[in-house]
């Protein structure tokens, strides 16, 4: 599966500034992709787009070479997507299992998928009983960050967006979140993810997409772009400096 954005705008009529400019992207549903940019930049609103929770944009949106026109919200339900968003929203009357069984319900998980998954994802994350025994109104940032991320990954999935996974967990969490990552790759299952720490998209990630103030200012493999700056160690130092060149043309 493929999403595809060819020559997308996106303003926001309050002000008329451009969240998104004359994006054209191709994002392959196969790969780990890291979507990088500070804040502002555009990650979200662009996640926003591809989720179809924004349709008030100009140019073409496509899915497999089809104009996508949804105004259902049935898109991650018709291709399979799981989305952690970067504001958690859950049901704080219901625990987060309780929340999982409607999930693997509405995504038609085996009885056994299901407990075998589960009980992966919460090794990986260092999830324990709290998730059973307490409502979701009742947890912490870091169990609902937690929770969020297992319903998104949860099930058989195409593809998997997360939008910065990593607010409010530990570092040992942080570890289980990129090792959850690489396991759903290796089954055949993409994920994007939207991170303003960059050492989980060099850790992990085949592609990257850098993103200042609505632009895309680099789309493609982590290796390319390693080869581009030899000088620099890590995608931190060449973020830091692709940034900062950006800024000095500005006031050019």
């Amino acid at each position: 599966m493929k999403f595809e954005l060819s020559d997308l705008t996106y303003t926001y009529k309050k002000t008329d500034a451009h969240a998104l400019v004359n994006i054209n992207l191709l994002l392959d549903t196969n790969s780990i992709t890291g979507l990088v940019g500070a804040n502002g930049s555009g990650k979200s609103t662009l996640i926003k787009v591809l989720l179809r929770q924004i349709v008030n944009y100009t140019g073409t949106y496509s899915i497999d070479s089809a104009v996508v026109n949804d105004y259902t919200g049935s898109i991650p339900g018709n291709y399979r997507i799981g989305y952690a968003p970067e504001d958690v929203i859950l049901d704080d009357a219901l625990s987060g299992y309780e929340m999982l069984h409607i999930i693997k319900e509405v995504r038609s998980i085996p009885d056994q998928e299901f407990i075998d998954e589960l009980d992966e994802l919460c090794d990986e994350l260092r999830i324990d009983d709290w998730l059973k025994t307490r409502t979701c109104g009742e947890y912490s940032q870091g169990m609902r960050r937690k929770t969020a991320i297992v319903c998104a990954m949860i099930g058989q999935l195409n593809y998997i967006i997360l939008d910065e996974p990593n607010n409010g967990l530990d570092p040992l969490s942080i570890y289980g979140l990129k090792q959850a990552i690489l396991r759903r790759q290796q089954k055949g299952t993409g994920v994007l993810v939207s991170t303003h720490v960059l050492d989980i998209i060099d850790k992990i990630s085949e592609n990257v997409v850098m993103m200042r103030k609505g632009h895309v200012i680099y789309d493609g493999t982590v290796e390319k772009l390693k080869k581009s700056w030899p000088d620099k160690a890590t995608l931190e130092e060449i973020y830091f400096e692709m940034y900062s060149q950006a800024d000095r043309n500005d006031l050019k």
